[in-house]
């Protein structure tokens, strides 16, 4: 029983620091001209992250998001 305790604890710990706020980098390529912007994203959980750098995206560029 107790072994499955600290199975439980060590499981909702690694689950915790996995949905932790980040910094992220959302890089933005035109597709016509090749040019690259990039854009900081600080403090973020990656679904909010990745819905900010999809707002960056205009027609005609390509968006990626990357761990800053």
């Amino acid at each position: 029983m107790k072994k499955l305790l600290l199975l439980s604890v060590v499981a909702v710990t690694a689950f915790s620091f996995s949905s932790c706020k980040k910094d992220w980098l959302c890089k933005c390529t035109d597709n016509t001209t090749g040019a690259t912007d990039e854009w900081q994203l600080g403090n973020m959980r990656r679904p909010e992250a990745s819905l900010a750098c999809d707002a960056y995206e205009v027609y005609g560029e390509d968006c990626s998001l990357e761990k800053g």
